[in-house]
């Protein structure tokens, strides 16, 4: 009996050891149609142990548990768990789960597994606190996409945005992607009406092109970003392209939902002026120096002013006075669901922004339908038709002339800072109409716009069989606007013709008609190739109208009362039409489920080109290799992705005016001199070029994506250079010629950058859930040729052209970017300069300018040559308006019913010509009010030895034009938003389904060494040879808001 007990327990030892030592395990993953799944995930549950499967999909792992659970995953199917017991072999067949978005990528023309993917494109899955935060498109995409540099071009509620992908791919013939929401061609973004007022020195600001896309609508958006992804849009996507999927609905019962949000803001970052002490102070010293009589009596005790009569002025802060705090409120209603095959998505909106400018808003309603039904087994109709009404109202602030009466920003920051100053008062403006400051601004200007905005689409898709499907889409968008200017007779402008009006009408229309033949076949276990093949026709209608007219009677219509009119300018209108038919065609193969190749060709035959060069051809080719999937990659237990991914392909851009390749004409009433209007003839207004052709982009990207830790830390990685050749230029011609230029094909830019993508999820439970993101993209861009004679540029010899003049005022009047080979696109050029010149020996080296000797005091302007002189031959290369990187991060973090996300953005690297400092910074001894510190810290030999800023009427600045004093470092790091959230708590019976309530705060952080408003600016946005400048754009503004969802 002794010796059984002690054969039992040995056996029993022996068996347990053996266990704890690791049961063997074989098995095989198979897909639904019993094919071998390489590459899957078996793990064991609550351990790091796991294995992957081989390329026949067998795996073989010893398990660590007794009863373990193993969990078999596999990217775009279902993930599943089994106990082994007694098992020693087991066979697993895997669900696909492709109707899930999160395992689907929408590409352009068709959709593709995640897993599959070959090119360089980001994901942005919006949620909910984003979309509460998020006035725009770009709101969203701000600082979620390496890569991806998106600029909100003003502070307005009307102000456009700019987005860049992988730095700028022409010169002026369109930077801005290619935008597609539901399949619909949107191309907008700088879409504007012509300015209806006639004259070379008056700026219409460009209003943004993209509303009627409601962000709360947005389920998903797709960054394409390189070549293998974007050629399939051929002439369309040299510069990106941003796939937008708007909700649909699902199915199930009907849901409704509400959301609404309020929000308050105010003025952050006012320009510090001086105060009505300060300024008095400064303008009797200015007349002192001058040998004239002072204009005020100032107590320095009480820091009271009079006049010379004995009057106490009332100062006044008219930046205080002026800007108020903004509100915006927006409210939304959806139904949603879907029963006996039919899904439907319903919703309807209205938006208000008051900004902080009096009288500046947005208004928009719209109406959102979205249908989705089962005709038959193998048909189905999506149908989409979105309608929104908007109405506008601006203000005056980047404006080509820079003078204080000529816009608002102007006159705030430079009005005397007294009421009813005599020096405020605007010339020629009868007393009767006399408005305070920039009040007139408020009272008698106007730029009011009203539009329709229309999208729709209806897609049929027939499944002819297992492999095949047939596709067909048609997209519309129309757009129709008016936009009414008004200058009353209290602003100069107005004062000189007895008030002013224009009116302008853009009435737009695009269609897309796509027909996609789309195939998807798996022959065995090695081999997948699924792709599309089709044809598409883009057509694009345009017809403007604007008419200009001044001497108003009676004012009280403003632009409404055109037809009173005394003077009303000739009718002008215009109507363009241009199209492109193309052959598409897209394969994706995959072999093993390890190796996935892509092969891209796109004809594109557009009627903008002559006939016989019509056609481009845009193709591209990629590869990406799974090496997770790979035997070696077993040991890697920790790394459940490992993808490198390789592609090479072109793409075109043909954003130029139609009708190039012929002559175009237009009435002149005055063709000969001395005919004063008694014959019209018909002029032609363009060098006809019949070899223009597109612009191309060729572009090679390598990227790596990798997964840890069960895909709870992620990350991608890219390189990429892209050659931009055959560049679309004007071409100066001589004056013998005729014409001042003709549209040509020449020059090539270079753009090559590094960026890298990083998802963390740190903590990931029932309870909690933290999420960190980040992003960092750095590119380089130059101009690699031009096609132009080299010429004396400055100090040096450059094949260059210069940029637009900045203003046709006193100040800034001249250019400050250059165009030049080996330089970045858009450099500064102008003075370079060496603090001021506070010793004689400085002095004795300092030039003359303009024939002005200078003096202690004065800003030292560096004399390239050493002649002695200050003139054009000094100016040089003094910046780069492109940043060196750019950057985000973020983080959401959930803890039971709470929820809390914060994002940050920021660019580094970038100058900004600040233009106001021309008239700002300096105590040129002007009546204009001036920064404080220009004043305070303005060089005296006597107070202020060590002053930084020129001595008090130093009046020169604007003879120089642009100098390096008026670049600035644009970098810059934003706290965009904070939100605080919480799901409340609701009872059975309760009639809501959720409810969740939150709060938050934008722009509540910036750190910047920028002293104008906002380092995030681009006042003339519609303008490509006029960038990185701040020329009088308004300020931005610091918000709270409370958001509210229900559904029931």
């Amino acid at each position: 009996m002794k010796n059984v007990i002690i054969y039992l327990f040995i056996f029993s030892f022996f068996s347990f050891n053996s266990f704890a030592q690791g049961k063997t395990i074989k098995g095989l993953v198979l897909d639904e149609a019993n094919q071998p799944l390489a590459g899957a995930n078996i793990k064991e549950k609550n351990t790091s142990n796991g294995v992957v499967t081989d390329f026949d999909g067998k795996f073989l792992i010893n398990l660590k548990q007794k009863n373990s659970v193993l969990v078999v995953s596999y990217m775009g199917y279902k993930t599943q768990e089994f106990t082994i017991t007694n098992q020693s072999e087991i066979t697993i067949i895997l669900l696909p789960e492709i109707s899930e978005l999160k395992d689907v990528v929408v590409i352009g023309y068709g959709e593709v597994k995640k897993e599959d993917i070959t090119g360089a494109i980001t994901s942005v899955k919006p949620s909910d606190v984003t979309k509460n935060q998020s006035q725009g498109i770009e709101n969203i995409l701000q600082g979620r996409s390496a890569g991806v540099v998106v600029t909100q071009n003003g502070f307005e509620p009307t102000s456009p945005i700019s987005i860049q992908i992988r730095g700028i791919n022409s010169l002026g013939m369109g930077t801005q992607p290619l935008y597609v929401v539901d399949g619909i061609i949107i191309n907008s973004a700088g879409e504007e009406n012509v300015d209806p007022l006639e004259g070379g020195n008056t700026y219409l600001s460009t209003q943004n092109g993209l509303v009627g896309i409601n962000p709360k609508d947005i389920e998903s958006i797709e960054i394409l970003k390189d070549a293998s992804a974007t050629a399939i849009y051929g002439s369309r996507g040299s510069n990106g392209v941003v796939l937008i999927t708007t909700k649909k609905g699902k199915e199930g019962k009907t849901v409704f939902s509400y959301s609404g949000a309020t929000r308050m803001g105010e003025i952050v970052r006012p320009i510090d002026v001086l105060d009505g002490y300060g300024y008095a102070k400064y303008n009797n010293e200015s007349r002192i120096l001058k040998s004239l009589t002072p204009n005020y009596i100032v107590n320095d005790a009480t820091r009271e002013v009079t006049d010379l009569l004995g009057n106490v002025l009332t100062p006044i802060n008219w930046s205080d006075a002026t800007y108020k705090n903004s509100y915006s409120q927006s409210h939304r209603f959806t139904a949603s669901g879907g029963k006996d095959k039919n899904k439907f998505y319903y919703a309807i909106g209205y938006t208000e922004n008051q900004g902080i400018i009096p009288r500046a808003f947005s208004k928009v309603t719209d109406f959102n339908v979205t249908n989705s039904k089962e005709l038959t087994s193998r048909l189905t109709l999506d149908t989409k038709a979105t309608v929104s009404f908007i109405r506008n109202s601006a203000s005056k602030g980047t404006e080509f002339l820079g003078g204080s009466d000529n816009n608002m920003v102007r006159q705030i920051v430079g009005s005397v800072p007294f009421e009813n100053a005599p020096e405020n008062l605007t010339p020629g403006v009868d007393p009767e109409d006399i408005i305070d400051g920039p009040m007139a601004w408020i009272r008698d200007y106007d730029d009011l716009a009203e539009e329709i905005r229309g999208l729709g689409s209806l897609k049929l898709e027939y499944k002819i069989s297992d492999v095949f499907k047939y596709r067909i889409l048609g997209g519309v968008d129309f757009r129709k606007k008016e936009r009414k200017i008004w200058y009353g007779t209290s602003l100069f402008r107005g004062a000189q013709v007895n008030g002013e009006a224009g009116i302008s009408d853009l009435e737009r229309f695009r269609y897309n008609l796509d027909n996609t033949l789309m195939f998807n076949k798996k022959f065995n276990k090695n081999h997948r190739i699924n792709g599309t093949v089709g044809f598409v026709i883009d057509e694009f209608m345009l017809k403007t109208k604007a008419v200009t007219a001044s001497d108003f009677p009676i004012k009280d219509l403003r632009a409404d009362g055109i037809r009173n009119a005394q003077v009303i300018s000739p009718y002008r209108y215009s109507e363009s039409q241009e199209s492109i038919a193309s052959f598409i065609g897209r394969v994706n193969y995959t072999l093993a489920n390890k190796y996935n190749f892509t092969a891209t060709l796109r004809a594109d035959g557009s009627s903008k080109f002559a006939p016989g060069g019509q056609w481009g051809y845009f193709p591209s080719i990629a590869f990406a290799w799974q090496m997770h999937r790979e035997k070696f990659f077993e040991k890697f237990s920790k790394l459940n992705e490992a993808k490198l991914r390789l592609g090479w392909g072109t793409t075109g851009n043909q954003n130029t005016p139609p009708y190039q390749f012929i002559g175009s004409y237009i009435a002149n009433p005055n063709p000969y001199p001395g005919n004063n209007g008694g014959e019209i003839a018909m002029v032609p207004i363009n060098v006809a070029n019949r070899l223009l052709t597109w612009e191309t982009t060729y572009q090679t990207n390598a990227g790596l994506d990798l997964g840890f830790f069960n895909n709870r830390l992620t990350t991608s990685i890219d390189l990429y250079r892209k050659q931009t050749e055959d560049l679309l230029q004007r071409m100066p011609l001589a004056p013998s010629d005729g014409y001042d230029f003709i549209l040509a094909n020449i020059g090539s830019l270079e753009n090559k950058g590094f960026e890298i993508n990083l998802n963390v999820d740190i903590i990931k439970n029932d309870n909690v859930k933290w999420n960190v993101y980040g992003n960092y993209s750095m590119f380089r861009n130059k101009i690699t040729k031009l096609g132009i004679t080299p010429s004396q540029w400055g100090d040096q010899t450059l094949v260059a052209f210069q940029g637009n003049q900045i203003s046709g005022g006193n100040y800034f009047k001249t250019f400050a970017n250059i165009y030049a080979e080996g330089l970045p696109m858009g450099s500064f050029f102008g003075y370079e300069t060496n603090g001021i010149i506070t010793t004689p020996e400085q002095l004795a080296v300092a030039g003359t300018i303009n024939g002005i000797a200078p003096q202690l005091g004065d800003v030292f302007i560096i004399d390239q040559n050493d002649d002695g002189l200050i003139t054009d031959v000094d100016k040089t290369v003094i910046g780069d308006p492109n940043p060196d990187f750019t950057y985000g991060f973020g983080s959401t973090l959930e803890y039971k019913n709470f929820n809390l996300s914060l994002a940050f953005n920021g660019v580094y690297g970038n100058d900004i010509a600040n233009g106001n400092l021309a008239r700002e910074d300096y105590a040129d001894g002007t009546t204009q009010n001036i920064r404080a510190a220009a004043y305070y810290d303005a060089w005296n030999a006597t107070t202020n030895p060590n002053g930084t800023r020129p001595r008090v009427n130093y009046d020169l600045n604007d003879d120089l034009g642009f100098t390096d004093r008026m670049l600035e470092d644009g970098s810059f790091l934003r706290l965009q938003y904070v939100s605080l959230g919480y799901k409340i708590p609701l009872s059975s019976k309760s009639i809501f389904s959720s409810a969740d309530i939150s709060i938050a705060g934008n722009n509540l952080l910036l750190f910047t060494k920028y002293s104008g408003y906002d380092p995030e600016v681009s006042s003339f946005s519609g303008d490509p040879f006029r960038t990185g400048l701040d020329w009088m754009s308004f300020p931005n503004q610091r918000s709270y808001s409370i958001n509210l969802n229900l559904t029931f």
